[in-house]
């Protein structure tokens, strides 16, 4: 399918348009997750439904870079690359029933992640200022059963080469359901969910909890 058909595609089924919830103070995992998987704050309802790989497919998730469609630094273009394996080890390490791997560039994938300079970026988000385009994006394909069915992912190649690895993170591990961020100070340097900063660059303490809450290695 041709890169334009797809994203016409994934666009009707966007991540909500506030992806982020704030918070205070240490959060139980149960909390945690309820934010991170379908936007509740504390004491308060999903702003989406849940959403996850088939049971069949979690076990199973390709994953593919796309050939840059615009001039990207080598820099980053190689950052991003060593990035999306550190993170694939970093998922599959968690304990939860999911699996990912990489296939080589180009391929069909259930998951495709590309770099995108800011102006397409801007088209995407529809944000009128390159300030205010995120780090990375995540848009998904769902099934009529309200599963997840594909899933791309924009890098923006303006992102420093030191917070590469953490967004790359961050956009894989949301892509496995988990589309929210986190605003709460005492998550700032705990949590790749954290919407104020880029530092979290390992899947530890409540990040590999909520993906074995949404994925349970028992299940």
């Amino acid at each position: 399918m041709r890169l334009a058909a797809a994203l016409a595609l994934l666009l009707a089924a966007p991540a909500a348009a506030q992806d982020f919830i704030p918070a205070r103070g240490l959060l139980s995992d149960e909390e945690f997750h309820k934010i991170v998987s379908c936007g509740a704050p504390v004491y308060g309802r999903c702003a989406i439904e849940p959403r996850a790989w088939p049971r069949e497919v979690a076990l199973d998730v390709s994953v593919s870079r796309l050939q840059d469609v615009e001039p990207v630094s080598p820099a980053i273009s190689a950052q991003v690359d060593l990035a999306i394996d550190q993170a694939i080890a970093q998922i599959n390490g968690a304990g939860a029933r999911l699996q990912l791997y990489r296939l080589p560039d180009n391929r069909p994938a259930r998951v495709h992640i590309s770099v995108r300079k800011p102006r397409s970026l801007t088209i995407l988000t529809g944000e009128k200022h390159h300030r205010d385009l995120p780090g990375g994006m995540v848009v998904f394909g769902m099934n009529a059963a309200g599963e997840i069915e594909r899933v791309n992912i924009f890098i923006n190649s303006e992102a420093g080469l030191s917070v590469i690895r953490s967004i790359v993170l961050e956009e894989l591990t949301q892509g496995m359901g988990l589309p929210f961020d986190i605003s709460n100070p005492a998550y700032r340097r705990r949590s790749i969910f954290s919407q104020e900063t880029n530092a979290v660059t390992v899947l530890t303490g409540q990040d590999a909890a909520v993906l074995r809450l949404h994925y349970p290695p028992t299940d």
